[in-house]
């Protein structure tokens, strides 16, 4: 029993030892959230981080991983290592190297949340990774993949993010090392995507994305990298890095030893790591230091406020970096000077593109000196940019790029002697805040709120070692903290710290603000009613006791008090609670009537205050107010304040203790009691408000004086003697002396008034010594208050009281208005602050004076003042501009103060609508602008205008202030001294100066002197960066002979508001501000007499003409008229008269001629002028006919001459000179015409990557291809259910059910089509119909369906002839067999072709459809200037305008687009239709016949006018022989800017349709426009009576219509240009097509990226063609390749080019299917085996792609190589992927209607099929197909 206790004691020790020990090693058991990672035996932390759905932390040490709670509660750790490890061994093989135990340093730790799993990485086995279980830490599987460096100094990197084909994988950045010496450093890739495939719940896979391409390495094995910080912003990946900079210098680059941060960037999408760049990351200080080193990072949206400021959205990234200066430019050891940066993304991929720009346009070396492997440092391929997007293939022509352009900011806060080693950061609200660990174990928290500034708020000390990360909890309010030993748990704030409102509120911590219904400090996410949170700002916003009316109370009886508020009119109205104490009682408060912001409450009972209130007197007790929220019972304190009671019974000693005492008491002089009611007194009290002064109360004196007779004794008497006169103005002086002074003036009133004493007034008067009477208001001042009140009144009148205690209460209205004791002057002036009120008041004011009420004879009034605009908007830094505010009622209030931006306003003055005030400079630049943007603002806001404290009034404009204006240069230097000439003034920022002035500075030997201009510069452009002023007159001071004989030196300067540098330009800018001011221009008279002129120019003598004036200074008038200057010369000036005659002014017998330049106004004469009439015909005719005789003489010299000197070299020299400039004008055209397609283009992409093209559903898309010939928007019968009901359903279910099973038997089935194949009436419509019947019969089993076929085309193979053409196989498509294959593949390729190609399909089509835009198309023949066939090219010269034209449908919303006024009316609707429904599936959109088209014109003050417009109406131009011309835009006169709208047409029966409610127009019907045509010509005439005018014209007349293109009648000819000049248009076109030919070529006839999305069925089918072949010896490679040729490309790719409406929801015009016929005529080309011979006589299209078919073909050559080179695919796999073909199909198809289709052709064909199957030893089979088909179908009579 003894031995049992102590084995008990034992282990109860041993279980108090181990809780010991786990509360010592893991504190958080002691409340303090903090984990010590050697309590786990393991050395150093190297990550940490947080899962942010349930809070677990997860640690990465070294030999270990560790699993914590939120709080930081041990849950799990697994042990890592150490382990026997060698650098230079392979894990999992044989080493000759001893392995020894090796530290396993954590490099990764990331959560990947899809998979549900933990990686880590180590630094053991080559930096292989493992895949954990998130719950157990338990290793799910460890790749075989070395991810990590194996250098535990060495860094990397990794994160996860979307890659290519948009599936997330795990990008890492890893330092290669030498760790373990060899080239070891080559396996572990410096950046690398790795594949995160899901395979299970249980199981993740890691592995390389791709295993050539998807990675990045170098050579170079002492360049180092290390890698940072790295994240995903848009479609690119980003690593933050330190290594050493590189020299570019052209075509070289070299490795720089001085280190520098760089950003490298990938695009996401890319797979092959050609989008690799990366460009240097530059932190500059204040005083130029640069901080070179990125110690840490983080990316996050910014708050508003910073967004603001770096001028970008709160939805764009920025980074923010620390960083550290190096201690020498050559290491990278940091320095103790530390700095904060911040980038923009935006900024940086500006950067980034620039750098590729650079490169691929400059051809310059590639800037990647130390990747030898890439060719780093060979230069860049040439590409031209413009019109290629990021990140496609051609933009990555050259893989890897390196710049030396810098991302360069500057520091927002800097740090001297602090290394920052780590960050986070997030954006709360408006506000940007960043908490940033240190080498010093210490956090400072930053806010964040301008690019050019950071501020640090907070700081703590944390541990004593550097804390190396910071990681955030979501939604927990904490975040972490390590130290390579502790982690801690800290709070993102400690605002529970601030007790009250202003406390809070005045924190430095953004993340505090007081919340009003919890009464306490906290964060805005926890507050219960975060819309009234107060953040940190002005406490003024604070709902806070301003005071308590009366502020102390006696306890005798119960009182009423007034509690005065702030804010509390910013609450919903409540319920409210006055609760003293906590003993004391709670009453119910009310608003005062009329008042929003005072409460009324009732004080406690006596009972409950007697025994708190001490003997002594008085005891200060809380008063808290609280509201009862609704809903809900509980009641929440808002304000505090501390109210003081009093007992008056406590100073009952004397009546002098108690008329002394600090409150309200009376003393009852007969009761000899102290009260605090002067009612309770039985007669006379004593008190501070008692008829008596307080200060007298009865004493007996005790002291006597005693003398000594005869003794002299000076006694001092004090006598003070005054004058009541001396206060004689009015009675209230009068009074208030008596009460001053002690004197016994009173007012004597009567016929002379005066003050007296009562002894010194008369009898018949009557003397006043108390109340003066007829007190009276003559004024007050201002009239007008905001509603908020606090506008100070200055009351003025007579008898206004004899002291301030006469005025006991002033209303406005009935809003109390709260006396100025200090600014009262007795009897004259009061002064008193008024109330708020809730809306507009006029009142008059009422005031109490010795108890009587008067009002003023004027009203007040309370008006609320708005601001509507203010002018200007910005205005320079130095201040100075008049900015003017304007609105209503700006005139209320007293005191008014004006800010800008926060920046004072002086007042000028103000009226009801308007305020002046002169800007302030601006001291303190609130935001610095990015450099060279000197445009940018320096700080911007509201305009604001405060009234007297309390109303507060801001402009919805933002002011803004700008950097100073500068001056850079002026043009001309020189001007005439008169003055008035223009002068263009370049600089900057213009456009913030209101009234700029430009003055003159003259150096005269009298001394200087300033002219000013008459007029204002000319301001007005927008960039700010030019001025257009007129020189001034400096005439009237400067002596005349100075004017006259030389000429004078000035500089410019400028009044610009406040900018006084622009004044005194002459300083700083003494040579670029200088003005030649040269002498006036002289203009001579014509004389006395009338001068007299012949001819259309005039010339006008003078001198100094054009010293300093030019051309366009110049302005000659002759009468009425103005005389065009078309040139002056040094002493003339001539213009040119007009035509007709010239017109004289009343009074005048010939024109006077008037001359002006500038401010110079000459009067040169009258001028006598005839017009002579010329014979212009004969002229011209003589001068047409001279001309020809020389042209034609110089030709035949010219011929004469080359025929005898030029030699047949020279000539074809020179022939090929021309050729090749027509070959470079035709390719400047091509890039013209394919920049602007690209523009328009531009739209069309943006829109795919959003809604992608308008594709067919899948049941739409095979109906297509199985049925093509069915009309548009119909759909084939066999799609439709049979509708039969009861038994009939029940026997043709069976009977189908029968033939169904009949068919899925091979050999039946292959019977049926070679039955079919030999009927000699079988059409090839009736085989594609069998082809297509069979697959909607068979969807369901299309693994049968595939089987069959290939036996089918071995069938067909074996009956190639052996010594015949078996390239021809498949070449026709003449049999079922064929037929079955094309749709075969059609069902194969839908996914794979929206996915591969649709894209760069559809675009191709939109391409041409929009080429064909750019020019006039034929409406009727279909012709078109752009195409690419000759057949549909428009072989006519139509000099096309375009117009610009705003349209509609209806009144929607209006679009802009081009139209050409060739376009009839109904291409101008399709024009619109296709603008408005862009990417619009076709089948969705109205058709062009739904619509009619009218111009609207809106004219002032009437209805707009309505033009409607029809290709056909009465106004058609009718020609010879019948021929009409249709309608178009040119025709209606259609100008630019034009408003068109489309209306539906509502009655398609009648020729009337209603455009609008108030117009109605009448539509010309054929016969009409028949009938015009009869008038014309009689060659054709319409028979019949008037029934048949409805009837359509005949087909004779209706082709008499054209467009463009009228066709000769077979009696005429017509002469037409020859139609060889109009083929540049196909090479024109061909061009501008070309790219997205080329893309769809690309896409078509390349493997993807990823092999495994490449079609299994066409690596079965190529795997197929091969085996035959090779089993048939055709040995050949043609042969096989013909093969394929007209499977995939013949049967798929050709068809589909040619018919994209059967992919996409379109229409296809026919000028778009001639083009795709051309391209997919040059595709099929391309796939012959053959070479197409081409000549001068091959066809157009051939001759068109002949450069690109031999390229096209290696392409061809090398798709076929590559589907060879791909894993063969099993007949297992292709079943399968059949059999989920057929789910997929399962919904889209029926197969009744089809199996009746078949079961017709069986049918029909019986008895040869009953042959057949005898033959086939299958008679069974067609026994069961009559007994159980035929007979049941038979007995229904509806089949």
């Amino acid at each position: 029993m003894a031995t049992i206790n102590c084995n008990n004691r034992k282990l109860l020790l041993l279980l108090l030892l181990q809780w010991i020990t786990l509360l010592n090693y893991y504190p958080s058991c002691h409340g303090q959230e903090v984990f010590d990672i050697e309590r786990l035996q393991s050395d150093n932390i190297q990550h940490v981080v947080i899962h942010q759905v349930n809070g677990d932390v997860y640690v990465g040490a070294t030999n270990t991983i560790v699993k914590l709670t939120a709080n930081l509660t041990w849950q799990s750790n697994s042990t890592t290592g150490p382990q026997m490890d060698n650098p230079l061994c392979l894990p999992d093989t044989n080493c000759n190297h001893p392995r020894k135990l090796t530290d396993n340093i954590n490099k990764l730790l990331l959560i990947n949340y899809q998979g549900n799993s933990l990686i880590t990485c180590g630094s053991v086995f080559l930096g292989r990774c493992q895949l954990r279980d998130l719950k157990t830490l338990a290793n799910r599987q460890e790749p075989t993949i070395s991810v990590a460096s194996n250098d535990p100094n060495a860094t990397t990197y990794g994160f996860i993010g979307a890659g290519p084909d948009h599936e997330n994988v795990l990008y890492v950045g890893a330092t290669h090392t030498q760790h373990g010496g060899g080239d070891w450093y080559k396996v572990v890739l410096a950046v690398s995507t790795r594949r995160l495939k899901h395979i299970s719940v249980t199981e993740v896979a890691l592995s390389v994305y791709d295993n050539t391409n998807s990675q990045f390495n170098y050579d170079d094995p002492n360049y180092y990298i290390d890698y940072h910080y790295g994240f995903i912003s848009g479609s690119y990946s980003y690593f933050l890095t330190v290594q050493k900079g590189v020299v570019i210098n052209g075509f070289n680059s070299v490795i720089d030893q001085r280190y520098e941060s760089r950003v490298v960037r990938l695009c996401s999408a890319d797979a092959t790591y050609t989008s690799y760049v990366e460009t240097p990351l530059k932190c500059l200080g204040r005083n130029n230091i640069n901080y070179n080193l990125l110690q840490a990072a983080y990316t996050i949206k910014p708050g508003s406020s910073l967004a603001t400021s770096l001028g970008i959205t709160t939805r764009e990234d920025i980074i923010i970096g620390v960083f550290a200066a190096s201690t020498t430019p050559s290491s990278k050891i940091p320095s103790t000077s530390s700095a904060v940066c911040i980038f923009t993304i935006a900024q940086v991929n500006k950067v980034l593109r620039d750098t590729i720009r650079n490169c691929l346009a400059g051809g310059i070396s590639r800037g990647l000196p130390w990747d030898t492997k890439g060719a780093g440092s060979k230069k860049c391929t040439k590409v031209d940019l413009n019109t290629v997007p990021e990140c496609s293939r051609r933009y990555l022509s050259n893989p890897r790029i390196g710049g030396n352009i810098s991302v360069t900011t500057t520091a927002v806060r800097e740090y001297s002697n602090r290394l920052l080693t780590s960050i986070v950061a997030f954006s709360a609200d408006s506000t940007t805040l960043a908490f940033i660990g240190t080498s010093d174990g210490d956090i400072v928290k930053l806010s964040i709120n301008s690019k050019s500034i950071a501020t640090q708020y907070f700081e703590e000390h944390v541990a004593q070692l550097p804390i190396n990360s910071l990681a955030f909890a979501k939604d927990s309010g904490k975040y972490y903290a390590a130290t390579s030993k502790t982690v801690h748990r800290l709070p993102l704030e400690k605002c529970q710290q601030y007790l009250d409102c202003n406390q809070c509120i005045l924190s430095a911590d953004p993340l505090c603000g007081w919340c009003v219904f919890d009464n306490r400090c906290s964060r805005k996410s926890s507050c219960v009613k975060n819309t009234y949170w107060l953040g940190r700002g002005d406490t003024s916003r604070c709902i806070n006791i301003t005071s308590i009316s009366p502020s102390s109370v006696s306890i005798e009886s119960q009182a009423t008090v007034s509690i005065k508020m702030l804010n509390l009119n910013s609450l919903p109205i409540l319920s409210y609670t006055c609760s003293y104490g906590s003993n004391y009682g709670e009453y119910t408060a009310s608003l005062l009537p009329g008042s929003s912001d005072t409460l009324q409450c009732l004080t406690p009972r006596y009972v409950a205050l007697s025994n708190a209130v001490p003997v002594h007197g008085y005891k200060n007790i809380p008063l808290s107010v609280s509201v009862n929220l609704a809903n809900s019972v509980k009641r929440i304190t808002i304000a505090n304040r501390v109210i003081q009671f009093y007992n008056c019974t406590s100073y009952q000693s004397s009546c002098a203790t108690c008329t002394t005492s600090p409150f309200n008491c009376v003393w009852c002089l007969y009761d000899y009691t102290c009260n605090s009611n002067a009612n309770t007194c039985s007669t006379v009290s004593i008190g501070r408000n008692s008829a008596w002064r307080s200060s007298i109360c009865p004493v007996i004196q005790a002291s006597k004086i005693s003398l000594p007779l005869n003794i002299r004794r000076e006694i001092i008497i004090s006598v003070m003697f005054y004058d009541c006169q001396f206060r004689s103005s009015d009675c209230g002086l009068c009074l208030s002396f008596r009460y001053e002074g002690g004197s016994e003036c009173g007012w004597c009133q009567g016929a002379t008034s005066m003050c007296s004493t009562r002894d010194q007034c008369s009898s018949n008067n009557r003397w006043i010594g108390y109340r003066c009477p007829n007190p009276t208001i003559t004024s007050i001042s201002p009239s007008y208050g905001p509603l908020e009140g606090g506008t100070p009144i200055t009351i003025k009148g007579i008898n206004l009281g004899s002291r301030f205690s006469d005025v006991t209460h002033i209303t406005v209205g009935r809003i109390k208005c709260q006396t100025i004791p200090n600014n009262y002057k007795i009897s004259h002036q009061i002064v008193c602050i008024t109330g708020n009120s809730s809306n507009n008041l006029s009142s008059r004011i009422h005031l109490d004076v010795f108890g009587i009420t008067i009002s003023s004879q004027e009203n007040f009034h309370y008006l609320n003042p708005i601001v509507k605009q203010i002018f200007p908007i910005r205005g320079p830094k130095s201040g100075g501009s008049v900015l003017t505010i304007m609105g209503n009622n700006l005139n209320v209030g007293n005191n008014v103060v004006v800010t800008a931006a926060g920046i004072p306003c002086k007042l000028l003055w103000r009226n009801e609508s308007k305020i002046e005030c002169i800007t302030s400079r601006l001291s303190q630049i609130i935001a610095t602008p990015s450099k060279g943007n000197r445009m940018a603002p320096l700080a911007a806001g509201s305009v604001v205008i405060s009234y007297d404290g309390k109303a507060h009034r801001k402009s919805s404009e933002s002011f803004v202030y700008t950097n100073d204006p500068t001056f850079t240069d002026l043009n001309p230097p020189r001007t005439i001294q008169s003055g008035g000439l223009t002068i263009k003034i370049t600089g900057s920022n213009f456009n913030s100066i209101v009234k700029p002035v430009m003055f003159v500075i003259l150096w005269l030997k009298s001394g200087n002197r300033t002219v000013y201009s008459d007029s204002v510069c000319d301001n007005s452009i927008p960039t700010g960066a030019t001025m257009y002023c007129k020189s001034p007159n400096i005439s009237p001071y400067v002596n005349r002979s100075t004017l006259s004989s030389q000429e004078i030196k000035a500089n410019i300067g400028f009044i610009m508001d406040g900018v006084k540098s622009m004044e005194r330009l002459y300083v700083a800018q003494r040579k670029e501000s200088a003005i030649a001011l040269s002498p006036d221009p002289v203009i001579f008279k014509f004389g006395r007499n009338p001068h007299k002129h012949e001819g259309k120019i005039l010339a006008i003598n003078g001198s100094n003409l054009i010293e300093a004036a030019t051309r366009s200074d110049y302005r000659v008038h002759i009468g009425n008229h103005e005389c065009q200057v078309y040139t002056v010369k040094e002493k003339a000036i001539l213009c040119e008269l007009p035509v007709n005659k010239i017109s004289t002014r009343a009074g005048e017998d010939y024109p006077n001629v008037h001359v002006s330049i500038g401010n110079l106004k000459f009067h040169v004469g009258r001028l006598r002028y005839e017009v002579k009439e010329f014979p212009v015909i004969p002229l011209t005719i003589g001068s047409i006919a001279g001309g020809a005789v020389l042209i034609i003489v110089t030709i035949l010299v010219i011929i004469y001459h080359r025929r005898k000197v030029k030699s047949n070299k020279e000539h074809v020299l020179n022939i090929r000179q021309k050729y090749d400039e027509m070959g470079q004008t035709l390719a400047g055209e091509c890039r013209r015409a394919f920049t602007e397609l690209q523009t328009g283009m531009c739209d069309l992409a943006n829109d795919l990557d959003v809604s992608g093209a308008p594709q067919h559903p899948f049941r739409v898309y095979i109906h297509k291809m199985l049925f093509p010939n069915v009309k548009h928007g119909e759909m084939h019968p066999v799609f439709a259910p049979i509708s039969v009901r009861g038994s009939r359903k029940s026997r043709l279910e069976d009977s189908l059910s029968s033939f169904l099973d009949l068919l899925l038997r091979d050999k039946f089935l292959i019977t049926f089509i070679a039955t079919l194949e030999k009927q000699p009436d079988f059409k090839p419509k009736d085989k594609c119909n069998i082809a297509s019947f069979l697959i909607v019969a068979l969807h369901e089993n299309m693994d049968y369906v595939t089987k069959v076929l290939m036996k089918l085309l071995i069938e067909m193979i074996r009956k190639l002839p052996p010594k015949g053409q078996p390239q021809l196989f498949l070449k026709r498509n003449d049999s079922i067999t064929e037929k079955l294959l094309s749709n075969w593949l059609a069902l194969c390729l839908y996914q794979y072709s929206n996915k591969r190609f649709g894209q760069p399909l559809y675009l191709l089509y939109h391409a041409i459809k929009q080429q064909i835009s750019k020019g006039p198309v034929d409406q009727k023949t279909g012709e078109a200037r752009y195409c690419l066939s000759e057949e549909k090219l428009l072989r006519e010269q139509v000099d096309e305008t375009e117009i610009s034209v705003m349209a509609s449908i209806g009144d929607g919303q209006q679009i802009s687009l081009k139209l050409f006024d060739c376009d009839t009316i109904t291409q101008a609707k399709e024009k619109i239709l296709d603008a408005i429904y862009i990417n619009q599936p076709y089948s969705a959109r109205p058709s062009v016949a739904e619509f009619e088209l009218e111009a609207v014109t809106v004219r002032h003050g009437q209805p707009p006018y309505r033009l409607p417009m029809f290709d056909e109406d009465s106004s058609n131009e009718v020609y010879e022989n019948g021929w009409y011309k249709l309608n178009t835009i040119g025709h209606y006169k259609i100008t630019d800017n034009t408003t068109l709208k489309l209306h539906r047409v509502y009655n398609r029966n009648s020729d009337t349709f209603s455009i609008s409610t108030t117009y109605q127009y009448t539509r010309p019907s054929r016969n009409q426009l028949h009938a015009r045509y009869n008038n014309v010509s009689n060659q054709v005439t319409l028979g019949g009576n008037k029934e048949n005018l409805s009837q359509p014209l005949p087909n004779q007349v209706r082709e008499k219509a054209f467009h463009l293109m009228k066709h000769s009648d077979s009696n005429t000819t017509n002469e037409r240009i020859l139609p060889e000049a109009f083929l540049m248009c196909l090479l024109l076109t061909k061009g501008t097509l070309q790219q997205y030919t080329q893309d769809l070529f690309e896409s078509l006839f390349t493997l993807p990226h990823h092999s495994n999305t490449f079609p299994l069925a066409i690596k079965y089918l190529f795997d197929f063609l091969n085996s035959q072949a090779s089993q048939m010896q055709f040995n050949d490679p043609a042969v096989v390749k013909s093969w394929k040729n007209n499977t995939l490309p013949l049967r798929y790719y050709i068809n589909i080019i040619r018919n994209p409406q059967f992919l996409f929801d379109i229409d296809k015009s026919p000028i778009v299917d001639s083009c795709l016929s051309v391209i997919s005529q040059a595709f099929g080309d391309a796939c012959s085996v053959s070479d197409t011979k081409v000549s001068k006589d091959s066809p157009s299209n051939r001759l068109l792609y002949a450069r690109e078919i031999p390229r096209y073909r290696d392409k061809v050559a090398e798709f076929y190589k590559s589907i060879q080179n791909l894993p063969t695919v099993s007949e297992k796999e292709m079943m399968k992927e059949m059999k989920l073909l057929s789910e997929t199909l399962k919904d889209d198809l029926d197969k009744s209607s089809a199996l009746l289709q078949l079961y017709d052709y069986a049918y029909s064909n019986i008895k040869a099929f009953e042959d057949n199957l005898r033959n086939a030893n299958l008679v069974h089979l067609f026994d069961v197909f009559v007994n159980r088909v035929v007979n049941g179908l038979q007995e229904d009579s509806t089949c």
